[in-house]
């Protein structure tokens, strides 16, 4: 097995680009799939800044990505071949209403191997490598025991899902409903995800069937986090401690969110009131060479999010 390794790598073609005076080696192009979302868009970003030659997969053209789009549906694997031609290296996010990966994710996997794709960065969660009951851990297994070579990223929870996940709750009921108890977790920028994707893709032998796992570097409560937005917003917000089993109807009747994706938000909050969110690793800044971004910092720049509409 280690021969295998060895000679494959020994085969790779190493393209160089000059960033900045600086030469870097890469797969190029890198085909970015959740292009939309917050981590793929962010790298989307750091990509064409600087001239990285790079695709987007997606299921829909949009008009607010400004590089090379290609048709990508994981529920339609006639799409894979042709999104994946040219393609050297591979940012792969597991779309969130995608439970099934042995007949999408894997099977783009295994196209992506059959045309020589030198490297995939996929973003996991944290705990994947024991959770079989969390999608990704199929993901990841099938990576490990398969010829590609990847990158395997495992972050914490985002601060995103302040903006995101929680927004609702924030701006229409001045609450934060959670079946996290007390618990302290740490956060993470989806943006600092992004940046160290973007240094493994640009340098992907360094990175060789490795797995990291991405933590903020701080402990919080949902009530300190309900104290900074009070403190940002200027109006009270509070943390409201519920059952996985409230949670779980308040997410689908609520959110409206589909079935497995409220079982699995729900079960990554659990999971988070056992104290899946409070170790603190510290890979992040060892990789991304400087701070990673704070929470506090991420509401001070996005108070707008949770603004109350002005009455009409």
């Amino acid at each position: 097995m280690v021969m295998f390794l060895l000679c494959g790598m020994l085969r790779r073609k190493v393209n160089d680009l000059h960033i900045g005076g600086t030469t870097v080696t890469g797969n190029f192009p890198i085909l970015v799939t959740g292009a939309t979302g917050n981590t793929g868009a962010a790298l989307l970003s750091r990509l064409t800044e600087h001239n990285i030659p790079c695709k987007a997969g997606v299921r829909k053209k949009r008009d607010t990505l400004h590089t090379e789009q290609v048709l990508l549906d994981f529920q339609r694997p006639e799409t894979f071949a042709s999104a994946l031609k040219d393609v050297k290296g591979v940012f792969l996010l597991r779309p969130p209403a995608i439970s099934n990966v042995k007949t999408t994710l894997n099977v783009f996997l295994d196209v992506a191997a059959q045309m020589d794709v030198e490297h995939v960065v996929f973003v996991s969660v944290s705990g994947a490598e024991d959770n079989k009951m969390v999608p990704h851990h199929g993901v990841e297994q099938h990576l490990i025991h398969g010829p590609l070579s990847y990158t395997i990223l495992r972050p914490g929870f985002f601060v995103q899902n302040i903006g995101d996940a929680y927004r609702y709750d924030i701006v229409n009921d001045d609450r934060i409903y959670l079946p996290v108890g007390d618990t302290k977790g740490v956060f993470i920028d989806t943006r600092d995800i992004a940046e160290v994707a973007y240094q493994i893709l640009l340098a992907p032998e360094l990175h060789h069937r490795k797995a990291y796992t991405l933590t903020g570097q701080t402990l919080v409560s949902f009530d300190d986090i309900a104290s900074m937005l009070t403190e940002s917003l200027g109006r009270k917000i509070t943390y409201q401690s519920c059952s996985a089993w409230h949670y779980f109807w308040h997410l689908r009747r609520k959110h409206q969110l589909p079935w497995m994706q409220c079982f699995i938000q729900t079960l990554l909050h659990v999971q988070f009131s056992r104290g899946g969110a409070a170790h603190i690793d510290p890979m992040l800044p060892e990789l991304l060479g400087h701070t990673p971004t704070t929470l506090q910092s991420y509401i001070a720049e996005h108070t707008k999010l949770w603004q109350r509409p002005s009455p009409k």
